[in-house]
This record gives structure tokens, sequence and C-alpha cells, in this order.
């Protein structure tokens, strides 16, 4: 064994006893099929098989609005043509963090809600945790996205007046609503009302 854990197996072999590995230092027996020759082979074994899987996060859109959800597939794939990785993953961004969801053939949607990604741009992070069934096999890792822009979502203003008409004697009802579409978090704040020079106290 060497100091990176590498193991070695070594074996004479006789006439046609000269088992032969892609990438091999020699790939033919020396004898000449009639001399007896001696000839040896040795192997070196990687015990140490868990590898890092790779990780895919793909968003179903590059920018959205604080109001909109956004859905997410999760990839992990095995490599130097292993099996399909099992197990679990996380998506996470910022402070949220989503719960863990089964992979189903390497695969797994996931969604962050409406408001849980910050205004500005963010980066998805996907973090994979190996089963009892791919342990052996694969490490926990991670993989991240190509920034998502999310923007402030701009809702709609209604200004209603009481009145279409009035006289300077008469005061004027007006009521304003704020709204951002069916389905969708109620803006919360406060308004004023202006007019050439005068301005409402915030209601």
């Amino acid at each position: 064994m060497d100091s990176a854990g590498g193991t070695y197996v070594t074996r004479p072999g006789g006439l046609g006893q000269f088992p032969v590995t892609a990438g091999a230092f020699q790939t033919t027996n020396s004898s000449n099929g009639t001399t007896a020759v001696t000839n040896a082979f040795v192997a070196k074994l990687n015990l140490d098989t868990a590898a890092a899987p790779k990780v895919t996060v793909t968003p179903t859109s590059s920018s959205i609005t604080t109001t909109q959800a956004l859905s997410v597939t999760v990839g992990v794939s095995g490599t130097n043509s292993g099996p399909t990785p099992t197990g679990a993953v996380t998506l996470s961004s910022g402070s949220y963090s989503s719960a863990a969801k089964t992979l189903s053939s390497g695969s797994a949607p996931l969604t962050f809600p409406a408001g849980s990604l910050a205004p500005g741009s963010d980066t998805l992070t996907a973090s994979y945790m190996p089963d009892s069934s791919s342990s052996a096999l694969y490490s926990s890792t991670s993989g991240t996205s190509t920034p998502v822009m999310v923007a402030l979502t701009t809702p709609d203003v209604t200004v209603s007046p009481s009145a279409s008409s009035i006289t300077t004697a008469q005061a004027l009802t007006v009521t304003v609503a704020v709204s951002d579409g069916s389905g969708n978090p109620t803006p919360t704040g406060s308004v004023t009302l202006t007019s050439g020079s005068y301005t409402a106290q915030q209601a």
C-alpha cells in the first residue's frame, strides 16, 4: 500500500497468463508462444471508491418577481459510467432551505415559494446526500445554478374620487387602493395623495 492509499497486487504468470487492462504499461506477453518466459502482472486497486457525483441545478426561469414561485430541477449523475446515484437533495438560497426531496432516476423537482428569494441576484445551491445504497459509491456534494434575477413587484394603484366635479367650497373624498393581482399577498404600507401644491397626510 502506498502513501495515497493505493493497494498493489502482483502475480507471476506463465504462457497465456497475462491479464491486461486499458492503459497498461505493457499490453502484450513477452513470450513468443514457444519459449518459456516468466511474466508477471501488477495491478493497483483504489479502495476509496466514494466519488463526488455531478449536481446540476436548472431553474425554469432566469428572472422572476418577488410574488412568483420558482420551479427548479436538480439532477445528480454518477461518474465514470457508474450507476445512477440514489438519495435525497435539498435546495437553498440566502436564508431559505427546502425540505429534503428523494431522487427519482437521478433527478428531483423542487420549488422556491413566492417571496423566499431575496430581491437582486440569487444563486441557488442544491446539496446531495447519498442513501445507504449509494454511500459506498458516492459522497455528499453540492452544485449551483447560474444567477437568477429577482425583481420587486410593482403593484397597481387606483385612485377613485367620490365625485367627478366639485366647487371650491366642497371637500372631496378619495379612495386609494393598492393591489398586486389575484392570489398575491396584499401590499402593506402607506399612501399619500397630492395635487398641485397640496399633499395629504400619509394614510
